[in-house]
């Protein structure tokens, strides 16, 4: 996270994809802390891949 935060512009945006709340909640959870504490203003996305049949889930923050 460090490594991002030194190459990503002023209002920069950063968007990772953290896994699947319906197969492992936890893991999109810890990802929600990670992008709070570096960022403080994580929003979360949900997108149904049909696929997989599940939702997976992203996390975008706004580097101020």
């Amino acid at each position: 996270m460090d490594q991002i935060i030194r190459v990503l512009k002023p209002n920069g945006v950063v968007t990772a994809q953290v896994g699947s709340q319906d197969k492992r909640p936890k893991q999109v959870e810890n990802w929600k802390d990670v992008f709070n504490k570096n960022f403080g203003n994580a929003t979360l996305d949900r997108v149904y891949i049909p696929s997989f049949d599940s939702s997976w889930n992203f996390y975008t923050s706004v580097n101020h």
